[in-house]
């Protein structure tokens, strides 16, 4: 009886043995993600009108004859996170020591919960799951949108067109105003872009903000929550093509761009207006928050600021600045290791052409980083034709080809606050300022607040002192 009983228990371990999962541990072993949509993203497309939640789900493969161990599935955002994940009925942020038997899956689980109201929403809420095993890392995008507003993906505006200001625009892709059509935006329109959007203007733009803060129009990143909320190059800007022409852009905001406004597409100097800037804020832009190269742009009450370099002119074109504050400061977000304005009238790639451009009424300074905030590169023969008057400017070497008459050099034009740390900033000016009273008045008779313009004692740059 012993001998069967014996005999019995080893079958039994063989056939243990037999059953048992060999594991693999090769890197040459993979899994795989079946998304309902197929490509790297769980995309949660509900646009929430009120409080709401949405589940998805996909599935982990493992294709292999061997069992493979997961060494661990993460939410990335963990509990602050506004997705929460379930792995195979159970729920949490960090799941470890994870079997996947050969030839079997297993389900993740996914839930968003959005207020659409709750302005401080991300536009479009991002999250990643990774998951780890045998050396290999691989994440599952996630993204959902966080509040109401009008979703664009891609367009393309072939016929006139009016943007209204009822919802938020959101531009998910690359945008483009084809040739011959005209893009109206509504005063208090705001237009959040998504990461590397461009907003392509090949026929006409005409923006008509009003100078307060509601009433502005907006265009910038469509990431708030804290830091992206200022943070450079979230999209790529504004770009206006070689047609394009009789742009006008009132009391509008462009910020968090690559390059803010761009117009260089030109192969020779446009005779004819192509952008007219009035009362406009550009701020905060990782290469240049204004452009031109050929253009034929005139800029007055603009407040140009904080980016690597506020205004290149490039290779020729006809410019007109009036009472415009050009100011490079740097901090966390924002590198200014080049002068606030440059001016060159030879590109890398084209003979010189004629640039001609004047500065009245501005003040162009900045931080400690930069000796001169100006820059000129007069090449070859042309006409090149550079006029500041009755402005405030910081250059410590002699410029070439530029005229300076009645303005204030090197004098620091006291800005009401300058925080780099804290990254705040008011450029409006201290009663104590030299650029108070030495302004030239002319047809200009409003700041960029719309406040009067004293014509006895007229402010440079674009805010007028105001006790």
């Amino acid at each position: 009886m012993k001998k069967y009983i014996m005999l019995f228990c080893l079958s039994c371990l063989l056939l243990a043995a037999c059953d048992k999962q060999n594991f693999s541990s090769s890197p040459d072993a993979y899994l795989y993600v079946q998304l309902p949509f197929g490509g790297d993203t769980l995309s949660f497309d509900t646009v929430f009108t009120s409080v709401g939640s949405v589940t998805q789900r996909f599935k982990i493969f493992n294709p292999n004859k061997e069992g493979i161990h997961i060494d661990e599935i993460k939410l990335s955002g963990g509990s602050n996170s506004y997705f929460k994940i379930n792995v195979n009925g159970n729920a949490g942020t960090d799941f470890q020591n994870i079997d996947l038997a050969g030839g079997d899956s297993l389900y993740v689980f996914v839930a968003v919960n959005i207020n659409p109201n709750d302005v401080s929403n991300p536009f479009v809420v991002s999250d990643s799951i990774g998951y780890s095993y045998n050396g290999h890392q691989q994440f599952v995008q996630l993204q959902a949108y966080g509040q109401n507003a009008v979703f664009m993906n891609a367009q393309t505006i072939n016929h006139d067109t009016v943007w209204k200001n009822k919802l938020p625009i959101v531009l998910l892709g690359n945008t483009t105003v084809v040739s011959n059509t005209t893009l109206t935006i509504e005063k208090g329109t705001k237009i959040y872009c998504h990461a590397n959007t461009i907003f392509e203007v090949d026929g006409k733009l005409i923006a008509n903000g009003e100078r307060d803060t509601a009433s502005r129009i907006v265009f910038t990143n469509d990431r708030l929550d804290y830091n992206y909320n200022e943070m450079t190059n979230q999209w790529r800007g504004i770009n206006f093509g070689a047609s394009s022409k009789g742009n006008v852009l009132n009391n509008v905001t462009v910020k968090n761009a690559f390059v803010g406004i761009a117009d260089t597409m030109k192969a020779s100097p446009e005779s004819i207006s192509r952008l007219i800037l009035n009362g406009c804020i550009l701020t905060n832009h990782d290469y240049a928050a204004l452009y031109l190269r050929n253009s034929n742009v005139s800029a007055t009450n603009c407040l140009i600021t904080n980016s690597n370099v506020q205004v290149v002119l490039e290779n020729g074109g006809s410019y007109s600045f009036n009472y415009c504050t050009l100011a490079g400061y740097g901090n966390d977000y924002v590198i200014h290791n080049n002068p606030s304005l440059v001016i060159e009238n030879n590109a890398e790639t084209a003979a010189a052409s004629v640039l001609q451009a004047t500065f009245i009424n501005c003040i162009i300074y900045g931080d400690d980083n930069q000796a001169d905030e100006i820059k000129t590169d007069e090449q070859g023969g042309a006409n090149f034709s550079l006029k500041f008057g009755y402005g405030l400017y910081k250059a410590g070497s002699t410029l070439s080809g530029i005229t300076f008459s009645n303005s204030i050099q090197n004098a620091d034009p006291q800005f009401l606050n300058i925080d780099n740390q804290k990254n705040e900033y008011d450029f409006r000016l201290q009663s104590t300022s030299p650029a108070i009273g030495t302004a030239a008045p002319n047809a200009v008779k409003t700041d960029i607040l719309g406040q009067q313009r004293d014509v006895q004692k007229t402010t440079v740059g674009c805010y007028e002192f105001k006790n």
